[in-house]
């Protein structure tokens, strides 16, 4: 047995396809092969005479610099310089927006800034800073390339249908948002974990999560689609059958990605997801992960290159790829002394481990191994969570005098996830920074 398992990590290691994401791997990260930003901006001005971007958000503004700005990406469509000239312009700029601005309209972060203050132009029209919303920005570049935002302005909407689905987007998710923040610490979790808004994360949880080596649990990834594809599925196969299941699938999943928007680790979860649905579709037999995953990575790459160096991109990746090369080889001497369910968690988690090391080490100079052994049981925790809280929503959405009971549940289900993870926390890590 042991003996087959070396065989077939020996295989998977020269296969062509796993060869070739190795490579491309080592090209990337070993400096040789550089990745340029794709969407660069264009326009007839210099950066060090804009004054002004406009255009759309084109990602899911993320809270950075202890919360004082979020950054978010702008698909340019004008600039203007301080001398009043104006030009189009092309390429995805990344913006840092106030986060006075950024939580204007979000629940419990209200600011004492007057509207006129806060829009910047006196028009009265303070945006609302989300993926498909169209602003324009006060401010300036940075030597990096990142455009500083002081004030911003809303835009009159665009009209389309592309236009009108991101709209009705927008309001989803702020109507969401608003039903969770009346949910507590509990809402603020189901936020993270159905949307990746972690505006109402409880900063303690946070930091256990983040001292367990646990921070990955909160990521949108392969366990939500799953979740949603199978959702998706049963109800395909009432309604039509076997052949309703893969579209119904492939519906749930998109409906999932539209809502939450597509990080990188969301984006190699769906693009896995799509390669696993075509093969069915085509009656490909005996479909082996780590080659879908390789073929995800390949086409990652090449369709979004400028995430190749993102920490989530490089975590999602390393993290999935030494469970599937390594946790069935780690599994075979632990399965003999322990429980199943503890031998298939701690291989996975020790695959994980070994991969992403080397990147958690170089960006957080710490390591934090006991998360092997907290995700075996952090993880079933929040797999349970997660279920409750899609069914408790949905029938909050049907019975709204079924709210707060909804939330005291999730409440119980909350504090037993942060104790573990604060347990886990203490334990010893490892630091390497330099004093």
């Amino acid at each position: 047995m042991v003996g087959e398992r070396r065989l077939l990590f020996h295989f998977d290691s020269l296969n062509p396809l796993v060869l070739a994401a190795l490579c491309t791997a080592l090209l990337l990260y070993g400096g040789i092969l550089k990745t340029k930003q794709r969407y660069a901006l264009r326009s007839l001005f210099d950066e060090t005479e804009i004054l002004s971007v406009s255009g759309s958000i084109v990602s899911n503004p993320v809270r950075v610099n202890a919360g004082t700005f979020y950054r978010a990406d702008v698909a340019l469509e004008g600039v203007e310089t301080r001398g009043g000239a104006r030009s189009s312009a092309r390429g995805i700029v990344c913006v840092l927006i106030p986060a006075e601005i950024a939580e204007a309209y979000m629940p419990g972060k209200l600011y004492t800034r007057s509207v006129r203050a806060v829009s910047g132009r006196g028009s009265g029209d303070v945006p609302v800073c989300e993926s498909g919303a169209n602003i324009s920005f006060c401010g300036h570049f940075s030597q990096r390339g990142v455009f500083i935002s002081e004030t911003a302005e809303a835009l009159p909407e665009k009209s389309g249908v592309l236009f009108c689905v991101m709209k009705a987007r927008r309001i989803t998710r702020m109507h969401f948002r608003r039903l969770m923040f009346s949910w507590g610490a509990a809402g603020g979790l189901i936020l993270a974990l159905l949307s990746g808004m972690r505006e109402y994360t409880e900063a303690d949880f946070s930091v256990a999560f983040k001292n367990a080596g646990l921070s990955h649990v909160l990521a949108l990834s392969g366990m939500h689609l799953s979740l949603f594809g199978s959702i998706g599925r049963a109800f395909g196969f009432r309604l039509f059958g076997k052949r309703g299941e893969a579209l119904f699938q492939l519906v749930s999943v998109l409906l999932f990605v539209w809502f939450a928007g597509l990080s990188p680790s969301l984006f190699r979860a769906l693009l896995c997801s799509v390669l696993l649905l075509l093969c069915a579709a085509c009656s490909v037999q005996n479909v082996r992960l780590v080659y879908v995953l390789c073929a995800a990575f390949l086409i990652h790459v090449v369709l979004r290159p400028y995430e190749a160096r993102e920490l989530s991109f490089m975590l999602s990746y390393g993290s999935l790829f030494g469970i599937l090369l390594l946790g069935s080889v780690v599994s075979v001497p632990l399965s003999a002394r322990l429980p199943p369910f503890l031998a298939s968690g701690l291989s996975a988690g020790s695959g994980a481990f070994l991969f992403t090391a080397p990147v958690t080490a170089a960006h957080f100079h710490t390591l934090t191994p006991i998360g092997i052994v907290a995700t075996v049981f952090v993880s079933p925790l929040i797999g349970v969570f997660f279920c409750s809280a899609l069914v408790l929503i949905v029938i909050s959405l049907l019975f709204p005098c079924f709210s707060s009971s909804a939330s005291f549940l999730l409440k119980i289900q909350y504090t037993l996830i942060k104790r573990v993870a604060q347990l886990f926390s203490m334990a010893p890590h490892f630091s390497f920074r330099n004093e």
